[in-house]
């Protein structure tokens, strides 16, 4: 699964970045703090499963907040994108899900409650790809058959 994550705040980015890195198999995770690098690695977007991104990036005036969705969704028209925001404008959350947000979470975030998400998405969004490349996902101490549709727990030895 690769993850693109684009967070002003070098903490909380760091700290999503880690929660994904130790706990879920990743082939690229990225983390990037601005627009400007949003734009760079613009021409990558289909290189990831699934999107994780601030509205309020810092020196981002509110009118160009919803630009970066915009850009999402010209270069990739159907990747998951959860957006985290401090804001809970109802009118702002409505408008992100017009331009095609996947999901929405306010912040503060809880870093438990994003990894069950992202793992919802990966797991609603992808499965049809799953299914012609492998009939079991493992993730952590529970396997999924895609086939069975059965969640069982594996024992550590």
């Amino acid at each position: 699964m690769n993850i693109l994550i684009i967070e002003d705040d070098v903490w909380l980015g760091q700290r999503i970045y880690d929660v994904f890195y130790e706990k879920i198999i990743t082939t690229r995770i990225s983390l990037i703090h601005s627009f400007e690098e949003f734009l760079k690695e613009y021409h990558s977007l289909w290189l990831y499963d699934i999107i994780l991104t601030d509205l309020n990036l810092w020196n981002y005036q509110e009118p160009e907040w919803f630009e970066i969705i915009k850009k999402i969704r010209e270069f990739h028209k159907v990747v998951p994108i959860v957006v985290i925001s401090g804001y809970d404008d109802i009118e702002k959350l409505r408008y992100a899900f017009s331009l095609g947000i996947s999901d929405y979470i306010i912040k503060p975030v809880r870093l438990k409650e994003l990894e069950v998400r992202v793992l919802n998405w990966m797991h609603t969004h992808y499965t049809n790809q799953l299914l012609h490349s492998w009939q079991v996902y493992y993730y952590k101490d529970i396997s999924y058959n895609i086939f069975e549709c059965t969640w069982k727990h594996i024992d550590s030895c």
